[in-house]
């Protein structure tokens, strides 16, 4: 995983980066969407944006990753528990947001057997923190990053950013199948909702 620190509106963002060593810190909400309130704090950063962030009542610290410029975050998107796709998502050159909305691009992405497995093992693993099956997670994004990649799918060093589990993107128009599989496991978790109406 990428180091984190949770912080609140007490959280003094200076501090962290003297504790932790981090020249650069991205903050953004741990609820939110499109970048809205992200922000990237540079050891220059003047009271006013340190004062920003501290406008929220929860949000995460981590160090920004020079990786996310060169070669961009990956996101990997669950359906049902199964994976279904992955892409690719880049910055606008000088930028730290991948979001179209601030000139990021996207492109699908053919991950390898271990990425998969690593991404499919951090969706397990919240499954049992939530106390669910994994099938029960309608849909999950797993990001990350690649750390060292040789060029060699082989020997993928990823990094987990976050996962995604409340109305991410999951650019279903990446992949040719995505939508229908989102659409039968939308119809299966009606129909699983019917039964146990019935039931009840």
């Amino acid at each position: 995983c990428i180091p984190t620190v949770w912080g609140t509106s007490t959280t003094d963002v200076v501090q962290v980066r003297k504790e932790q060593g981090w020249d650069r810190l991205f903050c953004k909400p741990r609820y939110g969407a499109t970048g809205h309130g992200a922000f990237c704090l540079e050891s220059s950063s003047g009271d006013e944006e340190t004062s920003a962030v501290k406008s929220f009542d929860h949000y995460m610290i981590q160090p920004v990753m020079t990786e996310i410029q060169c070669n961009g975050e990956l996101s990997l998107v669950f359906l049902g528990g199964t994976y279904s796709h992955a892409f690719q998502k880049k910055p606008a050159h000088g930028s730290l947001f991948v979001q179209p909305e601030f000139g990021g691009t996207e492109r699908s992405y053919d991950p390898s057997a271990k990425l998969q497995d690593t991404a499919q093992h951090v969706l397990e693993t919240a499954a049992r923190i939530l106390q669910l099956p994994t099938c029960d997670i309608l849909y999950a994004r797993v990001d990350g990053i690649l750390v060292d990649d040789d060029g060699d799918k082989n020997n993928d060093n990823f990094l987990l950013m976050e996962l995604e589990l409340i109305e991410p993107s999951l650019s279903l128009y990446l992949s040719q199948e995505a939508p229908r599989r989102m659409a039968a496991e939308i119809v299966k978790k009606l129909e699983e909702t019917r039964n146990i109406a019935k039931q009840s």
